[in-house]
């Protein structure tokens, strides 16, 4: 093959690329919905609406509220713990980190594809002039730390006895596997030869251009910068810490729930645990605005398959507490929204993302 062969095919394949990145775009919005409403359908399709609306009528509100609370406390631990992460790229005020969390919050109820993750991303940009790439880095920093305190939360169940021990295996090994891909895929970054950078550049992505592949590694490097919360031992114990007590507000939410349905079962606290694992599993899928479909799907296997709640019990739960989840980005990021006139231009978003795609 001839240099102006190479040439050419090197042209199409980036053309077949940008093509595919395109496509995505277009329908993903439209996929994401899509996964959504069938999940949600399954969810629903054997449910009795009638007795759901009987076991509505006789919730104890007292408990209701309870739950509300803890999920303001979560969202409230939420900012506290990413204001920490976010130290060591910047020392910002707690009602900056706050506004920007839950402005994404706000967005992510209307958004499909996780969007209010960007959202949260531009925000924190727009009023800290701090690269987005760091922050995009210190909220996978964050993810990181869910998981490390999800199974620990795991394994708290393990140590009372009952029959749902293997499905907790299964949900640990799962998360272990995340967890280890992510350590396996940060250090090989920082550590990885010179040669098989050399080897990347060359032989991998070799269709890019000079200055695209420049920007790319600048690009990796801030996100990287986003994880120097991992080089701090206190900030570290300090972030598990925060991830503990948020992931105790989320198990107390769904707790509070159950009890204002007057459910009372042997270890109901511990076993609230295991929805709210499934439910943050099933939630990691980029879908439907504000998860609807996966949180109610992977909830519902919680409690229906997982601990035996009936079904016209489990979907007016699982509804309200996704509805709960919600609430605190509507109400809280809406009226940071309003008042302080911050103007989140989605036009402006894509904008850029359709910039830096021309560009490479």
């Amino acid at each position: 093959m001839n240099i102006s062969e190479k040439g050419s095919s090197e042209k199409r394949f980036k053309e077949e690329i940008l093509k595919i990145g395109l496509f995505i775009k277009k329908t993903g919005k439209y996929i994401g919905l899509g996964i959504g409403i069938l999940l949600l359908y399954f969810t629903l399709k054997d449910t009795d609406f009638h007795q759901v609306i009987s076991n509505l009528q006789t919730i104890h509100v007292q408990y209701l509220a309870l739950s509300l609370v803890s999920m303001l406390g979560l969202f409230f631990f939420k900012g506290i713990r990413w204001r920490e992460m976010l130290k060591p790229i910047k020392k910002i005020p707690f009602s900056h980190v706050f506004s920007s969390m839950m402005v994404g919050y706000y967005f992510h109820n209307i958004l499909p594809f996780r969007m209010g993750e960007v959202v949260r991303i531009y925000s924190l940009n727009k009023k800290e002039h701090i690269s987005k790439s760091s922050v995009l880095g210190s909220i996978f920093a964050e993810k990181f730390f869910d998981v490390i305190s999800l199974i620990l939360l795991a394994l708290l169940v393990f140590l009372f006895n009952f029959n749902a021990q293997g499905e907790i295996f299964k949900i640990g090994i799962v998360m272990v596997g995340i967890v280890s891909f992510g350590i396996i895929f940060y250090f090989s970054y920082h550590t990885m030869p010179k040669k098989a950078v050399l080897f990347i550049k060359t032989k991998v992505l070799f269709f890019l251009k000079e200055e695209t592949y420049r920007k790319i590694a600048d690009t990796l490097h801030n996100f990287f910068h986003g994880f120097r919360s991992l080089n701090s031992i206190s900030i570290i114990v300090n972030s598990i810490l925060y991830s503990m007590v948020i992931w105790i507000f989320d198990v107390l939410s769904l707790y509070f729930l159950l009890l204002s349905f007057g459910l009372h079962f042997d270890l109901m606290l511990v076993k609230s645990i295991i929805p709210i694992i499934m439910i943050n599993l099933g939630i990691m899928i980029p879908a439907a605005p504000g998860d609807i479909g996966t949180f109610h799907y992977f909830g519902n296997i919680g409690l229906v398959k997982i601990l035996g709640i009936e079904q016209s019990i489990a979907t007016p739960i699982i509804i309200i507490l996704n509805l709960m989840t919600m609430l605190p980005g509507f109400i809280l990021g809406g009226y940071h929204l309003l008042t302080h006139h911050e103007k989140i231009d989605l036009k402006e978003i894509n904008l850029e993302k359709n910039e830096k795609g021309e560009k490479n």
